[in-house]
């Protein structure tokens, strides 16, 4: 019960990652980070509070459900693409193409 408030800003931050991710926002991967490490820290106090027996039992099982959260959260945080639309410019084939074809070097004789 002590640890109510950190479940709550898990769930908040994954509600704000959500809504960004959807908004194609690039803010979204500075989110699922926070959310991976609070996540992490939360992870890791559940586990060294809880009482041996039943109560360690529940905390290992939850810490996997929460690693799982932490791998997601770090995919999309370490994503090249995480929260970009493919059709902005500097993402587009075409715009790749022209810049290609483009050069600032001298003309070699």
């Amino acid at each position: 019960m002590a640890w109510v408030g950190l479940d709550l800003l898990i769930a908040a931050g994954c509600g704000l990652t959500w809504t960004l991710l959807r908004r194609a926002d690039p803010r979204a991967r500075v989110s699922a980070a926070a959310v991976a490490g609070i996540t992490a820290v939360d992870m890791w106090f559940d586990l060294v509070t809880a009482n041996p027996g039943a109560a360690q039992a529940i905390a290992v099982l939850c810490a996997l459900g929460e690693s799982a959260l932490i791998a997601a959260c770090l995919r999309i945080a370490l994503a090249d693409d995480a929260g970009t639309r493919t059709e902005q410019p500097w993402n587009s084939p075409r715009h790749s193409a022209q810049s290609d074809s483009v050069s600032c070097a001298p003309n070699s004789p």
